[in-house]
């Protein structure tokens, strides 16, 4: 990795533009099909922009928040294990503080969803996902 910085150090500091820009297209990711091809398949190339690009269609398309709002507040194997602890009598000091960490669990999944359907009013707007750029020699210009 040093030895291409280095390269490239010295085509930038010393070749003509057309030349950088050959040599831009031979040594970055996408000029090696093979390369690009092994990075797309283990998700290297894609882990930033999916992600964010299917979360802002989902919330663009009002899927997402919908989902969350129908989601139940509390799971049902919370709801049995409530009751468990309700029906125990004799309750040790461990169960209790179980049960309190589930209870901040819960309340933390309520503020994240809370966050995420945007109606926390600190929350600061979502910056929009934006797509790979082509590489610097693809761009046509008109």
């Amino acid at each position: 990795m040093t030895l291409l910085m280095n390269k490239a150090f010295i085509i930038a500091s010393t070749a003509t533009e057309e030349e950088m820009r050959n040599w831009y297209r031979e040594h970055v990711v996408w000029g090696d099909k093979d390369l690009k091809l092994k990075l797309l398949r283990k998700s290297i190339l894609t882990r930033i922009y999916s992600p964010m690009a299917i979360i802002q269609g989902l919330r663009e398309s009002g899927v997402f928040s919908s989902v969350i709002q129908s989601a139940p507040t509390t799971l049902s194997r919370d709801k049995f294990l409530a009751s468990v602890d309700s029906s125990n009598s004799s309750r040790t000091v461990a169960s209790e503080s179980m049960q309190s960490r589930k209870t901040i669990k819960s309340r933390e999944n309520q503020a994240t969803a809370r966050k995420v359907l945007g109606l926390e009013t600190t929350v600061v707007s979502h910056e929009a996902a934006v797509p790979p750029l082509s590489p610097p020699g693809l761009l046509v210009e008109a």
